[in-house]
This record gives structure tokens, sequence and C-alpha cells, in this order.
């Protein structure tokens, strides 16, 4: 279950328990090496391999706001 939360949204496991994994493979070489990649990985899995720990996912850059449309400061001073 820890692999599947690594993947994210692109893993489901659908209601007749089969596992779909969604990937964008430009090329059918692609897709048979990305299946098989997944068949590989599966399988040590089963066979009682253990994950690497995640990496840590990078802090979100803090941005400063865009200023105030002017229609919206008061036009009476002292506010």
């Amino acid at each position: 279950m820890q692999w599947l939360d690594r993947l994210g949204p692109r893993a489901k496991i659908r209601p007749d328990q089969k596992l779909f994994i969604a990937a964008d493979w430009g090329s059918d070489s692609a897709r048979l090496k990305g299946a098989l990649q997944l068949a590989a990985t599966l399988a040590k899995l089963a066979a009682g391999a253990t994950l690497k720990p995640a990496a840590p996912k990078p802090a979100p850059i803090a941005r400063p706001l865009p200023p105030r449309p002017s229609v919206f400061r008061t036009k009476v001073k002292g506010r």
C-alpha cells in the first residue's frame, strides 16, 4: 500500500480489485518498458522486498501577494 501511496493519483484500485496505473507513454516501446518495470516492482514487493524511504517533498515557495487593485482602496483619508 505504501507503493500505491507513492504513486499518488496515478494509481487506483478498482472496485473489482484490479490495479490501474495511469501513465502517459509516448510510444509502444515505452509502454512495454513501463509495463515490464511495473511487473518487476510488483514481483519484488510480493517476494518481501521493502521500499526505500520516500524522498522528502520540497517546501512550498512563499510568494508575496500581488498589490490590491485601486478599485478596492479606500478613498477616505486615515483608513
